[in-house]
């Protein structure tokens, strides 16, 4: 067995930050949540796993918009009141030589929430066949106001002494409603060819980019 697990245990860089290690936990929903934000259980379940030897720990789904929240259980990642919440679980996660990050995220037209539900938004206004919900298309002002909401809840990461910032990208949320031609029935300049699809991505990548800062590592979760 000797050399091979030296890979797995050896640091890693993530553009400015550096990892003692390859093994991750992964951004999951704990539902240690309250108020929109963290608790005492969650900082004490992240800790647990940097004393056990994770490199980086991804915190859950965290919402960039009032509009994004997926559940009552879902951290605000647009909330002022969140920048001490982090700094107490950076602290509990960085005693123990671990980097932490956040998925900032946002739901759009998937909202798992009991009727009357807030007005979900989308790309494009077609319904989500997960969860029946009915969307509305955001209009191209909103779409700025959406990525402010990406860009402001990496400044709050940054001042809670994150590492980084993921986007969640994937599993059929928002930026995944703009990529797919399924869910995107755009004619301007986010619909319609792959590149126009493409581009509320890359724009919410570039706004996160600003907010975390050059020191701050941005990445992509498809």
């Amino acid at each position: 067995m000797d050399g091979v697990l030296d890979r797995l245990l050896a640091p890693l860089d993530l553009g400015p930050v550096t990892i003692r290690n390859r093994v991750v936990s992964t951004s999951h929903q704990t539902t240690l949540v309250h108020d929109h934000l963290p608790t005492d259980d969650l900082i004490a379940y992240h800790r647990a796993r940097a004393e056990g030897g994770a490199g980086l720990i991804v915190i859950e789904a965290t919402a960039t918009h009032s509009t994004g929240l997926l559940t009552p259980h879902t951290l605000g990642g647009y909330l002022p009141e969140i920048v001490p919440a982090y700094r107490r679980l950076a602290d509990a996660v960085h005693a123990h030589g671990a980097r932490l990050f956040c998925q900032l995220f946002h739901g759009g037209r998937e909202v798992i929430s009991a009727s009357p539900r807030p007005p979900a938004v989308s790309a494009s206004s077609i319904p989500s066949a997960r969860f029946l919900t009915e969307p509305r298309e955001l209009s191209i002002a909103e779409i700025g106001e959406m990525l402010e909401g990406y860009e402001q809840a990496a400044v709050h990461a940054r001042e809670g002494g994150l590492d980084g910032v993921e986007v969640c990208a994937g599993f059929g949320y928002l930026p995944t409603q703009f990529l797919s031609a399924h869910a995107n029935a755009r004619t301007d300049r986010y619909g319609g060819s792959f590149e126009n699809r493409l581009r509320f991505l890359r724009e919410v990548l570039e706004a996160m980019r600003a907010g975390i800062g050059p020191g701050g590592a941005v990445g992509c979760r498809l």
